[in-house]
């Protein structure tokens, strides 16, 4: 399924569940523990953040940011 940029910030906010997603063929994944503490994770890259702006600006996602995949990228 496709989100939008505002419907992924919100489910990332929520802290209700780990959101998973292929982009190019990739397993990603976006799991959020607190406010303060989001495991983000692309293919063997895993990177701990601080915070949602954080999580959006990362560039694990081939050189680019989860704000710039999130149209091409399929979540389940």
């Amino acid at each position: 399924m496709k989100l939008s940029k505002s419907k992924l910030k919100s489910m990332i906010v929520s802290n209700i569940q780990d959101i998973e997603f292929t982009y190019k063929g990739t397993h990603g994944a976006i799991c959020p523990f607190s406010e303060d503490f989001i495991s983000i994770g692309f293919g063997d890259i895993e990177v701990d953040c601080k915070s949602i702006d954080e999580v959006m600006a990362s560039t694990i996602f081939d050189g680019k940011t989860l704000e710039q995949i999130c149209d091409e990228a399929d979540f389940f």
